[in-house]
């Protein structure tokens, strides 16, 4: 394993919890592994598949990588990242933390296009998708190691969780807006509804969300009634 680059930094949205280090690393062994089965490296996917990222907190190291797949003889990324959670272990160092465990009992995280958003306390937040809103994200749970929240909201939100882990959110309505004809219904909800009606006849119409707050430690989820509006894609 070879360390490419180390950084020091923070990051600055609401309560996220910054990782003390973020080193850039690169995995030589899976070199090894795909040897071994007669495989190749796709052409596009050479980077993605032998670099990954270790996020170094105080109880936590988060290695992060492109999600890898099999086809045609070849090793290739996918759209997606693999995320494997290693608690602190003060017997190991910091270089033996980072390396990329091929084998062991870890706790990962694979989701559908999913995407390290960033440790809140026990809390981990996986973004979902590559377009604009609506999209998925999920939080997983580090102590229990499950998910326990998944929800579909709008981009432009944004998505929140303070110290006392408590989040907000504009979450996706069931309702949505498809004919022009239907917007002076919506117009005390979406005061720019005459801005939106583009979404109609050039997109996948206007959807309709609302800002929610969730505790996570009960999963109570409380309805704002503040309601806003956007393309759907």
């Amino acid at each position: 394993m070879i360390m490419i680059l180390t950084v020091t930094g923070t990051h600055a949205m609401c309560k996220r919890t910054p990782p003390d280090t973020v080193h850039s690393l690169v995995d030589t062994t899976i070199l090894d592994i795909i040897k071994s089965k007669d495989l190749e490296i796709g052409e596009r996917s050479m980077s993605s598949v032998i670099n990954y990222k270790c996020y170094e907190y105080e109880d936590y190291v988060i290695l992060v990588r492109s999600q890898l797949f099999e086809a045609e003889g070849e090793i290739r990324a996918k759209v997606g990242e693999e995320i494997l959670i290693r608690y602190k272990d003060e017997n190991l160092t910091n270089k033996a933390m980072c390396e990329w465990p091929h084998e062991g009992d870890h706790f990962r995280i694979v989701e559908w296009a999913g995407y390290f958003d960033g440790l809140f306390g026990k809390y981990v937040l996986v973004e979902q998708g590559t377009a604009p809103s609506p999209r998925l994200f999920s939080i997983f749970d580090l102590e229990k190691q499950e998910k326990i929240y998944t929800a579909t909201y709008e981009v432009g939100g944004p998505i929140r969780i303070d110290e006392y882990y408590i989040l907000t959110f504009n979450k996706m309505l069931d309702k949505q807006i498809n004919t022009v004809e239907d917007c002076e219904a919506y117009r005390e909800e979406c005061p720019e509804i005459d801005e939106l009606k583009r979404c109609i006849t050039e997109m996948g119409g206007i959807g309709l969300y609302e800002r929610v707050i969730v505790n996570l430690e009960t999963l109570v989820e409380e309805r704002t009634g503040e309601i806003s509006c956007g393309c759907l894609q």
